[in-house]
């Protein structure tokens, strides 16, 4: 029985043919490839070209692949050829179709980069104005709302720096009240006390008065010290009444002149609530942009309410 040859594992007297044909493929891909610039976003043709030649050497690649697998099954020496030469041709192709990648991506590159800029830009533009980042990506708004955005930062801003040198000057202006208030206090006090001095100097000489005369007048002098005591005390009494209730209707007076000279910023406090509660939302052409809406008019309306609860505190 004569020997039967295993024709799989001869050498292929066509390799050279195979990848040469695969090789001179690859390197006028190169060429094309070598040749695509873009430098704009709006250079379609050239991305598109570079896709078109990215897709020609990845078939390429996968061809060469799966005729390295199929010519591989035989000799192992043949093998090793067939894998160097793939790898050769795959070395070539893969820096050419990364950079051709990254030619492709190049409008994706390019607007994010363009967003960032911006985001930094608006942000910077923003932090005088802001005590915490803004709730939503500001890189994404239209130009118009972002400009109303701004507007309404710095306006809350004036309205916050208005409301403290407000608090500031009504807190000095109530400490010097306070001061003048114990002053007046103080001298009324002094006052009391050498009255009370004297009354007493004039009381102890009536009494010496009425005791030289005779015994029996120190009964009356007593009656009558007693009864000017309590009719001092009356009197003191009556006095600290009449202080209790002046400062009383004082404070009133206060709390109504604080509430009256309050109630213009009040009324500008809701009117800016009820301006951003009618604020109006352009539809969205997506339903994650119409979820973003929806979620931004939320926001309005919660910060609506604050500034509403914040017109109750003035």
């Amino acid at each position: 029985m004569s020997e039967e040859i295993n024709l799989e594992i001869m050498p292929r007297a066509d390799l050279g043919q195979i990848w040469g044909q695969y090789s001179a493929s690859v390197k006028s891909l190169k060429i094309t490839a070598d040749s695509i610039q873009v430098f704009s976003v709006n250079d379609a043709l050239g991305m598109k070209l570079a896709r078109t030649t990215r897709l020609e050497l990845r078939q390429i690649r996968i061809a060469v692949e799966k005729r390295r697998k199929e010519l591989g099954d035989g000799l192992l020496r043949e093998t090793q050829k067939i894998n160097g030469a793939a790898k050769a041709i795959k070395d070539a192709i893969d820096p050419i179709e990364a950079r051709l990648l990254e030619i492709e991506e190049f409008t994706e590159r390019e607007r994010e980069r363009q967003l960032s800029r911006l985001r930094e830009e608006r942000i910077a533009e923003l932090a005088p104005y802001l005590t915490a980042m803004p709730p939503v990506d500001v890189a994404l708004m239209e130009a118009d709302s972002y400009a109303s955005f701004l507007a309404d930062a710095k306006d809350l801003h004036d309205i916050r720096i208005k409301r403290e040198e407000a608090a500031e000057a009504a807190r000095q202006a109530e400490a010097a009240r306070l001061i003048e208030e114990r002053r007046a206090v103080e001298v009324e006090n002094a006052r009391l006390r050498k009255d009370a001095a004297t009354a007493a100097a004039e009381i102890a000489k009536e009494r010496a008065k009425y005791q030289a005369e005779a015994a029996a007048a120190a009964a009356i002098i007593a009656a009558e010290k007693a009864i000017a005591e309590s009719e001092k005390r009356e009197i003191a009494m009556a006095m600290e009444k009449e202080r209790a209730v002046a400062a009383d209707l004082h404070q009133k007076k206060l709390e109504e002149e604080r509430k009256a000279a309050s109630a213009p910023d009040r009324q500008k406090l809701i009117a800016f609530a009820d301006k951003i509660l009618g604020l109006d939302m352009q539809i969205m052409s997506t339903e994650a942009g119409q979820a973003a809406a929806d979620n931004v008019l939320k926001k309005c309306k919660s910060f609506a309410n604050w500034i509403n609860e914040q017109s109750e505190n003035i």
